[in-house]
């Protein structure tokens, strides 16, 4: 349940932290960090919106992934480039299939940012929940859709635009891959959303290095970023 209660930003550090377990050298979390220091603070409200959602969306997940037989293996590394607070929750709602969540959030809760903070702090102020043993664990990266947001001229005249790219260092390369025993990836994405071009470039440095890449478009309820 949502809370108003103070939270011990640096114990929700390493709870999530700790979730990414081989991956932690990709794990980000800036918007704790924020907290932790008191540039933000939870409101448990603004997440709402991801809350009504999730649900519905990790459903959809449940089956596709099912169905294809991808989810819960430890060979295929999910990406899941939603909104943030909503792949948060969608990640937490996968626990069950043995997935962990990799948190990658370079953003700063600044003012007025075009990336905001607010819904996602609201879900990560309470850490992640039972997770599978590492060892047997699927992980899921999980990405901020906001990031590559299309916004008009008339926006950005009165925010502050921390959009951005993630570059080579924010996820792992073939080698990599390769060397944690990842045969193949699914990317999960809204579906009425087109491709951000660093998600796209990034997986088609894979598909050259001979890795299969899934792509799980999904048509689930909800505002789009």
């Amino acid at each position: 349940m949502p809370t108003s209660r103070p939270v011990d930003a640096a114990a929700l550090y390493r709870a999530w932290y700790a979730a990414a377990g081989p991956w932690a050298g990709y794990w980000r979390a800036v918007p704790l960090i924020g907290l932790a220091r008191g540039a933000a603070r939870p409101v448990p409200r603004a997440a709402a919106p991801a809350r009504a959602t999730a649900p519905a969306l990790a459903a959809e997940i449940v089956a596709r992934g099912g169905t294809d037989g991808w989810l819960g293996r430890s060979q295929v590394l999910v990406v899941l480039d939603l909104p943030a607070a909503e792949g948060v929750l969608v990640a937490c709602a996968l626990a069950a299939w043995n997935v962990r969540p990799v948190l990658v959030f370079p953003q700063w809760p600044a003012p007025r940012a075009t990336v905001a903070c607010a819904a996602l702090l609201a879900v990560l102020a309470a850490p992640p929940p039972p997770l599978p043993a590492v060892a047997s664990a699927q992980y899921a990266f999980v990405l901020a859709r906001e990031r590559a947001a299309a916004l008009p001229a008339a926006v950005l005249a009165t925010r502050l635009d921390t959009r951005y790219a993630l570059g080579t260092a924010d996820l792992p390369d073939a080698a990599a891959l390769g060397a944690a025993g990842v045969t193949a990836l699914s990317i999960v994405r809204r579906a009425a959303l087109p491709w951000p071009d660093d998600l796209a470039a990034y997986t088609q440095q894979l598909r050259r290095h001979g890795l299969p890449v899934r792509d799980v478009p999904l048509r689930g309820p909800g505002a789009l970023c």
